[in-house]
């Protein structure tokens, strides 16, 4: 009789997790302001979908049909983690909270090309690449003690055509995320950082040159200030 009692309340209490609604879920962990609402949330934690509103972003992004899936294979690695994914707007993602601190941190992977963001933001309209992101430790709107790293490989921007440029993803003292990047091109080199703030300012400098007479011509066109010969100097600033 205890064995079948102990069965029965094992299985109850799997059954009770496994069914775990996602709405109720998201109701008990939302915070005001929230930095992301949905809204016609279906399905479970395990397997859903939901529409998406940013409203912090700028512009502020919306879409309905954001659907998630449980990774079980990241328990191996002592995480729970699950696959995010947009299929019109070809957005991917995968988020994964470290079980040994559970709640306070967040590992987060894209894996996109950079035109696919543009549903995000404009602005990504203006490169083509393919993009791979992975953030450590994000923990708040506020970069604390975050990092990372950004990988772009087949680049086009403005005319300009690279073969890879990775970034490294840090926090100033002022609570800013900082990108440090450099070009891995045998024909053209560039290196600088960018810093963005809670408010989606951003300071740019960077500085550049290219073996190829068109590209360093592009260069040229688009610079603030000529460093040397056929060494440039192109810094910007405005809101995201």
């Amino acid at each position: 009789m205890l064995k079948a009692i102990i069965v029965f309340c094992i299985s109850l209490i799997i059954t009770l997790i496994v069914n775990i609604p996602a709405n109720w879920l998201y109701s008990q962990l939302k915070t005001q302001p929230a930095p992301i609402i949905l809204s016609n949330v279906e399905g479970t934690i395990w397997s859903g979908s939901s529409s998406v509103f940013a409203p912090m972003l700028s512009p502020q992004y919306s879409a309905d049909n954001w659907q998630w899936g449980f990774n079980a294979s990241a328990l191996l690695k002592a995480q729970l983690s699950w696959d995010l994914f947009h299929e019109k707007q070809n957005l991917s993602a995968t988020i994964a909270i470290d079980l040994l601190s559970l709640g306070s941190s967040y590992d987060i992977v894209l894996h996109n090309n950079v035109n696919s963001l543009s549903s995000i933001n404009p602005i990504f309209n203006l490169v083509s690449a393919e993009f791979s992101a992975q953030l450590s430790n994000f923990q708040s709107q506020q970069c604390i003690d975050n990092a990372g790293t950004i990988n772009l490989k087949n680049i086009t921007f403005s005319g300009l055509n690279l073969a890879q440029l990775k970034a490294d993803i840090s926090c100033t003292n002022t609570g800013a995320f900082k990108l440090d990047y450099a070009s891995l091109d045998n024909s053209t080199n560039i290196k600088g950082s960018i810093t963005i703030d809670s408010r989606g300012y951003y300071q740019s400098s960077m500085t550049a040159s290219s073996t190829n007479k068109v590209i360093s011509q592009q260069l040229e066109s688009i610079a603030s200030k000529t460093l040397s010969k056929d060494k440039y100097l192109i810094q910007g600033n405005g809101y995201l």
